[in-house]
C-alpha cells in the first residue's frame, strides 16, 4: 500500500467520509449528464420549486448557454 493510499484511508476513517476522483453516478444530476451523455445539449432548464437559486447557479455553471426558468 502506497503512502498516498494510506493517507487517503486514514483521512476517510478520521472524517467518516469517502474521497473520490469523480463523484459516483447519481450524486450530481448536471455532472452526470455532462459525463454520461456529453453530446446532449441542454437548451432549457425549469427549476420548479426554486428557493434562492442554488440549483439555478449549478445548472448555469454546467450549461452556460441554456435558458433557466425558476418557478
Amino acid at each position: 500500500m502506497s503512502l498516498k493510499s494510506k493517507a487517503k484511508t486514514l483521512a476517510e476513517r478520521l472524517t467518516g467520509t469517502y474521497i473520490y476522483r469523480q463523484l459516483p453516478r447519481g450524486i450530481d444530476f448536471a455532472s452526470d449528464m455532462k459525463r454520461f451523455i456529453p453530446m446532449y445539449r441542454v437548451n432549457t432548464v425549469f427549476d420548479v420549486g426554486a428557493n434562492v437559486g442554488q440549483s439555478a447557479k449549478l445548472f448555469l455553471a454546467e450549461f452556460p448557454n441554456s435558458h433557466i426558468y425558476c418557478l
